[in-house]
């Protein structure tokens, strides 16, 4: 795909979002992380010239406005509607700032965690919410009488993706990524 047609996919798919963000802002579905992601995007895609600066200004304005119109959810809630809604293949989802997540899903029998703290968005605070997430984690584990099992190994890798074959040693994984942090 040439740049040009790769330039317009990506401008398309920015412009989607934010008909699909506005909406969920209007019902009251946008969660305070996700908020500020896409403002961030946003300003991404007009530094990355996806966007105009006035195409900018104008989408910025009617997603705050929207957004505004109503009270939110929480991140917390939002990441229980996700994990309620996913059919059971999501066992833990935590979304932070900077597009950061934390999400462990379940295929057959193998769970596979992924973690991602994006540390050029987060700058300083990469601590402090590499630690929010830890403690959210361990209080989720907690509730449900799961121990977190922390292995020497990283587990086996299947498709570019860690796999465990227990939720305690992928809960255990991801507290280990967390604490590098």
């Amino acid at each position: 795909m040439d740049n040009n047609r790769q330039h317009a996919v990506f401008r398309e798919i920015l412009l989607e979002e934010m008909k699909t963000d506005i909406v969920m802002a209007k019902e009251g579905q946008m969660p305070p992380s996700l908020y500020q992601n896409r403002l961030q995007d946003l300003k991404n895609a007009m530094e990355a010239a996806l966007i105009s600066k006035q195409e900018y200004e104008s989408l910025s304005r009617q997603f705050q406005t929207s957004v505004k119109s109503a009270e939110q959810i929480t991140d917390q809630a939002y990441a229980k509607c996700c994990v309620e809604e996913s059919d059971g293949s999501i066992q833990y989802f935590w979304q932070g700032a900077g597009n950061s997540v934390v999400i462990i899903f379940r295929n057959g029998e193998d769970y596979f965690p992924v973690v991602y703290l994006n540390d050029s968005a987060l700058g300083d605070k990469t601590v402090f919410y590499s630690k929010q997430c830890k403690d959210e984690l361990l209080a989720h584990a907690a509730s449900r009488n799961i121990t977190p099992v922390c292995r020497a190994d990283v587990g086996q890798v299947s498709c570019g993706l860690r796999h465990f074959p227990s939720l305690e040693e992928a809960l255990g994984y991801v507290i280990t990524e967390l604490n590098g942090n």
